[in-house]
């Protein structure tokens, strides 16, 4: 076990400043935010299973801002791929090549 580091707090804090920018409207690229989630989830993992209770118990706001940085990582990258699957069906409706499957047909009873 270990304590949480300088470097854990200075990679805590840069992305929490990333998502912030997410949250303002800054862009990123799908590989960039995919990059900052995969980094914000691996230290996270490894906080939880190799920082000593007490040094996580005196640094919980900061452990709620890594929390909240992977949510909101999450979140983006999850609606870009939303986005890109709305933005392919509707370029097939506008082409007249969409043909909705029965059984993805949701019918009122």
């Amino acid at each position: 076990m270990r304590s949480i580091t300088t470097t854990d707090i200075t990679a805590i804090s840069f992305l929490n400043v990333r998502a912030k920018e997410l949250k303002a409207g800054y862009n990123h690229s799908l590989y960039s935010l995919e990059q900052l989630q995969a980094q914000a989830n691996t230290l996270y993992d490894d906080l939880l299973e190799n920082v000593q209770y007490s040094s996580l118990k005196k640094m919980c706001r900061i452990i709620n801002e890594l929390e909240d940085a992977c949510s909101t990582f999450d979140e983006f990258i999850e609606n870009y791929h939303h986005n890109v699957y709305i933005n392919k069906v509707a370029t097939l409706v506008n082409n007249d090549e969409y043909d909705a499957l029965p059984d993805t047909i949701r019918r009122s009873k």
